[in-house]
């Protein structure tokens, strides 16, 4: 501004980009209030205006020079002032003392005078945390609330200001000519120019901010104000703190340099970037020092390959760029094409060396070759600069810029590059997800060695280690239903194991982790048979690799079977337990047959979406030593066209190193075939005994009515003894030896049946638990064919 010689007044100067700046004298607790309007400036500008510019310190902004604000065809100036005094009263107001008069209008007066402008419209603002003493100046003051155009608005009540009126222009004509006549003589300044058309027009541009917020509360405007600004992703989740530190970084700064609109996004463009590298910086991943990148090489473009995803490489250069002390910024890949456009602006300031770009999502032919432009310019302007590219090999940016220009790096990272206690640092992460308990990679690869862990991790599996995504190996065991599991009766299985005289090695099949009970007999070739008897937890330990479980329908093969690899699983956690119903895979087992291949464990698992094996990590523990169980269950439930490729397969299983032990269940009618292609013995399930039976129909009813007393579960129990103790005595099959309720499936039947009668002639257990009777009344005879007849009905009701 230039000194009007025949008014006295300043005239306006368009601005440059830069001005003069003076040091500023305020205190610590000052500059922040200054500081927190600034931003609250900022936001307002940036959510409201266009085209306008900030200053601080400005020189030519006379006592308003903590803040100004340029706009068009308006400029807004602002004094702050943090003061812990009492309210401001009026002896502060007219004050005519220069060293003190922190609030005084007269000194404000003179100070319009200077900066105001016949061209621009010009507001003056005096913000303070401190209170107006209203009741002392009640005669002078007007209340106003700011509105969302104000450059101080915040929400709620305290955002407010005062204006003086007509009832203060003699005193305050009377003290400003006291001031001129103590603080001005010599400066410019007669007493020509304290006359009520100035006054006015100072009072009619000045707003007072009394009693603003500050310290936590305004940090939360600011955060407020922020929100405004969600619409835009390059304002998005930024905090107070952070826009706070670059607005402390642009007002340290020497050099009066404008934050303009252009330079405001820039900064939050270094916000977002600052951001990521504090992210990449979390990841606390370390290499070893002779697998760092060194990009001391002439190129001033480098083009770091990376196959697959970008995150390795990137901590990679992240790790090598932290022995320079040269500023970078970095372009986040999941960053909106805004943001990323305002990182790539902002390195055309000098401060910046380095430029590490990732995944650019900018896909315009122009855009690129406008960026690429850029680009160039920037590194041909200032000779340290150097840009960092991770892209694919195809990628258009480093097309465009030419095969020439650029430098090529091998941007693959494998595990062993990594530092030993990166390494040992990702092992012991919990975020493997291993049929459905989070373990860590130590665990899942407890029997191999630390040098195997390297074969485990491809880039993949690597990159979701170190950003701690769950990793999925396996799905989870799945056990019995809440009704089944309530019901379930532990089993016994038996087989048969023939022992000619001389056989010296037949007693291996005994297994001394379960008890036996043999039973010798005689066959008919005069060879000695033995039978052993086996518990749940025993099936898992008998030496045969390949376990053939064989019986009549009904018995509860499937069942079993549920319950055994769940039993497996909980007793051997590093065990990968794999059940498989192969009625669940004919579509595989049809086109194999078709096309004459052979079937595999691993096309049979990866032909189903369920159980496929779908990375990396899944595939390497699959072929671990004796790190599977599979359980097949219902070979005779599938075509007998399919019988020789399930015997092919478990010929496989039975040389592989992977898998520790096969169970399969089938019916009489096929083991016989299995038995001779896999040379093992098959186990039989135990029927129900009684003491099974009542415990089995006590449990179910006691389940499905919902019985909460004790003694509803005695006489439920009353009730269950009494029907199988009848069943016992009814020739229901030609009086041979009845078996019907110690087959598990015919037992459930009965359950069914007899929990309520349904109008017949007999009581069902819901009945018999209303009456008061010792004994239920049960059906005195009962054909096979009506019962399956009134299940047939129970089902159909």
């Amino acid at each position: 501004n230039l000194l009007s010689s025949n008014k006295g007044l300043l005239s306006v100067q368009a601005m440059g980009d830069t001005y003069k700046k003076s040091k500023g004298n305020a205190g610590l607790e000052g500059v922040q209030f200054q500081l927190n309007l600034l931003t609250v400036f900022l936001l307002n500008a940036i959510h409201s205006r266009k085209n306008w510019k900030i200053s601080t310190e400005n020189k030519e902004a006379g006592k308003f020079d903590d803040l100004v604000l340029d706009l068009k065809d308006e400029c807004v100036l602002l004094q702050a002032k943090f003061k812990q005094t009492k309210k401001i009263n009026k002896d502060q107001l007219f004050s005519w003392n220069s060293k003190t008069a922190d609030f005084s209008l007269p000194k404000y007066f003179f100070s319009y005078l200077e900066v105001k402008s016949e061209s621009v419209e010009k507001t003056v603002i005096v913000c303070t945390n401190t209170s107006i003493d209203e009741k002392d100046l009640k005669r002078f003051l007007t209340r106003h609330t700011t509105g969302p155009d104000s450059m101080l608005h915040c929400e709620g009540a305290s955002c407010q200001f005062f204006t003086f009126n007509e009832n203060i222009l003699l005193e305050l004509k009377s003290s400003a000519e006291i001031y001129l006549d103590k603080n001005l003589q010599g400066k410019g300044f007669d007493k020509e120019v304290v006359t009520d058309e100035n006054v006015r027009d100072f009072l009619n541009h000045l707003q007072f901010f009394s009693n603003y917020p500050s310290g936590n509360k305004l940090d939360k405007i600011i955060e407020h104000l922020l929100t405004r600004l969600n619409s835009s992703a390059l304002y998005r989740k930024v905090s107070s703190q952070e826009i706070y530190k670059k607005i402390e970084d642009w007002f340290k700064q020497p050099k009066g340099e404008y934050l303009t609109e252009d330079r405001a996004k820039i900064m939050f463009g270094e916000i977002k970037s600052d951001k990521y590298c504090e992210q990449l910086k979390n990841y606390y991943v370390s290499f070893k020092q002779d697998d760092a990148f060194s990009f001391t090489d002439t190129k001033r473009i480098f083009h770091v390959s990376s196959q697959g995803g970008q995150l390795l490489p990137v901590l990679k250069i992240y790790h090598a760029l932290q022995k320079d002390e040269s500023k970078k910024l970095y372009v986040n890949p999941e960053d909106a094409v805004e943001v990323q456009h305002q990182i790539l602006e902002a390195f055309g300031l000098s401060r910046y060396t380095f430029l590490v770009i990732t995944g650019v999502k900018i896909t315009e032919e122009t855009a690129i070759k406008e960026i690429c432009g850029k680009l160039k310019d920037a590194i041909k302007k200032c000779a340290n600069k150097k840009v960092i590219l991770v892209a694919e090999p195809n990628d258009r940016l480093g097309q465009q810029i030419g095969p020439d220009a650029i430098f090529h790096v091998d941007g693959s990272v494998m595990f062993e590059d990594l530092s030993d206690e990166c390494q040992k640092n990702l092992v012991n992460k919990k975020n493997i997800c291993f049929q459905g308990e989070e373990v860590s990679l130590e665990e899942l690869l407890t029997t191999q060695a630390s040098k195997d862990w390297a074969r485990a991790v491809d880039s993949d599996i690597l990159e979701r280690l170190i950003r701690n995504k769950g990793i999925k190996v396996g799905v989870p065991t799945l056990d019995l239903n809440d009704g089944n599991s309530r019901c379930y009766v532990r089993r016994t299985f038996k087989r048969q194991v023939y022992k000619s005289e001389g056989d010296q090695d037949s007693d291996e099949l005994r297994v001394e982790l379960s008890p036996t009970i043999p039973l010798s007999l005689v066959g008919e070739s005069g060879d000695e048979i033995s039978e052993e008897i086996f518990s749940e937890e025993g099936m898992y330990g008998v030496m045969e690799d390949v376990v053939l479980i064989s019986d009549g329908a009904g018995m509860g093969k499937s069942t079993v079977v549920a319950r055994l690899a769940t039993l497996v699983k909980e007793r051997n956690p590093h065990l990968w337990v794999i059940r498989i119903e192969l009625s669940e895979y004919t579509v595989i087992l049809r086109d194999l047959k078709k096309s004459g291949e052979s079937l595999t464990v691993t096309k049979l698992l990866n032909s189903e979406k369920a159980t496929q094996l779908t990375n990396h990590l899944e595939r390497f523990v699959f072929s671990v030593d004796k790190k599977v169980v599979l359980v097949l269950d219902g070979i005779d439930e599938i075509s007998p066209d399919y019988t020789d490729l399930v015997i092919s397969l478990l010929l496989q299983c039975q040389e592989a190193t992977n898998f520790e032990k096969v169970f399969v269940t089938t019916r009489p009618h096929v083991v016989h075939k299995l038995k001779a292609k896999l040379r093992v013995p098959s186990f039989m399930l135990d029927p129900f005994t009684e003491e099974n039976q009542i415990y089995f129909l006590t449990r179910y009813w006691t389940y499905h009515l919902n019985l909460r007393e004790d003694t509803d579960k005695r006489k439920c129990e009353m009730y269950a003894e009494a029907l199988v103790h009848k069943m016992s005595l009814i020739d229901l099959n030609n009086e041979t030896e009845d078996l019907f309720a110690a087959i598990p499936l015919q037992l459930r039947m009965l359950a069914e049946i007899f929990q309520e009668s349904m109008g017949m002639d007999w009581e069902g257990c819901q009945e018999f638990l209303r009456e008061n009777e010792e004994k239920p009344r049960l059906p005195e005879k009962i054909a096979l064919v009506k019962l399956y007849g009134m299940f047939i009905d129970k089902k159909r009701d």
